[in-house]
């Protein structure tokens, strides 16, 4: 681990180690986040948000500052064409999830055909809300701006798919994890880990399912 600056970012690292161990995501990306988002909130008013949400907000803008110079990675492919997907109707509540760590997405067509998106994702020592507007043409939902999960997956382009039956949104550096996940037969097996974990799907939909990865509460059921 990097070295840290003062000791009370010691004691802090110190603190969440217990529960660091639990989770399943990239120490360095974790001791980075929680550092920037540790530092305290200045303000000459009273503040009424709780410590776990100035803690995100924090988290927010250091994200938003990192993902400032992201590129996709070289030779990243599409999803084959028999599962793409080249329109369907986006807005609404969109939820992955990968173990213990969760994001979400919610979709709002603007007057001029493009769309907000209000984008959140959070595990179990913290998260953060990111905002974007997108486009959506040929199968393709295009972000402003790439937005990064908690696990994390960092992307700007979202592929609509059919998979079993069911619309999704496939992150861009996804489509080869997921891709893996197939039968011989080039078939999603039912309860897919890949399209749990890579991909995702409405909320109505994830929080009927009786599959332990999926049926929990959504911690950000409104992302408003």
């Amino acid at each position: 681990m990097r070295s840290l600056k003062s000791k009370s970012s010691m004691a802090l690292l110190i603190a969440i180690l217990p529960l660091a161990s639990a989770c399943h995501h990239n120490s360095d990306r974790e001791e980075e986040t929680h550092i920037a988002s540790s530092q305290p909130a200045t303000s000459s008013v009273s503040d009424s948000r709780t410590g776990l949400e100035r803690q995100n907000e924090a988290s927010s803008r250091y994200i938003e500052a990192e993902l400032k110079d992201w590129r996709p990675p070289d030779g990243l492919q599409p999803p084959p064409a028999t599962i793409r997907v080249s329109s369907i109707d986006l807005e609404g509540s969109w939820l992955g999830r990968t173990g213990m760590d969760t994001a979400s997405m919610v979709i709002s067509r603007r007057n001029d055909g493009t769309f907000d998106v209000n984008f959140s994702t959070s595990g179990c020592l913290g998260g953060w809300r990111l905002k974007r507007t997108a486009t959506y043409k040929d199968g393709i939902l295009e972000l402003d701006r790439p937005v990064q999960e908690y696990c994390p997956i960092t992307f700007r382009r979202l592929y609509t798919i059919r998979a079993n039956g069911t619309e999704l949104l496939l992150p861009e550096t996804s489509v080869a994890d997921l891709m893996q996940d197939r039968d011989a037969d080039g078939n999603f097996n039912p309860g897919s880990i890949g399209i749990r974990f890579y991909t995702y799907g409405r909320r109505e939909q994830r929080m009927r399912s009786r599959n332990p990865y999926l049926n929990v509460i959504d911690p950000n059921p409104t992302d408003d």
